[in-house]
């Protein structure tokens, strides 16, 4: 299995450099990983092990608005308070505090509405930074032309999404 390989060349380093991961802050990714892989990656790898979901893909295509942000984290709020039965009147705890770190005895659930804000703040930083991509490249020729992205006025002929940018950017 690939785990293997990456614990052990994590250790052959460490043992020809010297230099070992800190446990306490590593964190691996995976995607489409199945509960029995999570189990056995947590075990042999001994750092916790975060997935990745659709809200990432999904946060840096679309800009989602801040009503369907939400209506998804109160799915997701009375879903961790009611279980599968959805019902609204069971005892709640703050999503402030379910938001918080698990050293500091939350759940680490982070705001899908700061996640979209910071994917769509990464679009912003490779449009600034001229990054080589397609998207990045069409903006700037079809779109931004040539302007500077800071000096750009929102205008309401705008599109939604264009005007959520330039909010975000300022």
């Amino acid at each position: 299995m690939s785990f293997h390989v990456i614990k052990n060349t994590l250790n052959e380093f460490g043992g020809l450099a010297g230099l070992f991961p800190n446990l306490d802050k590593s964190c691996c990714f995976f995607d489409g990983a199945s509960d029995v892989d999570i189990v056995c990656l947590e075990r042999i790898m001994n750092i916790p092990i975060v997935l990745f979901g659709i809200s990432n893909y999904w946060g840096q295509c679309i800009f989602l608005p801040c009503g369907v942000c939400k209506e998804i984290e109160n799915f997701v709020r009375t879903f961790l308070w009611t279980g599968a039965g959805l019902d609204k009147y069971k005892s709640n705890v703050a999503w402030s505090w379910v938001g918080r770190r698990k050293d500091e005895g939350g759940l680490g659930i982070k705001s899908l509405q700061d996640w979209n804000i910071s994917c769509m703040s990464i679009h912003l930083w490779n449009i600034c930074s001229k990054n080589d991509t397609l998207w990045v490249k069409w903006i700037n020729t079809y779109k931004i032309k040539g302007a500077c992205l800071w000096s750009m006025k929102s205008r309401s002929i705008d599109t939604w999404v264009r005007r959520k940018f330039m909010h975000l950017r300022d």
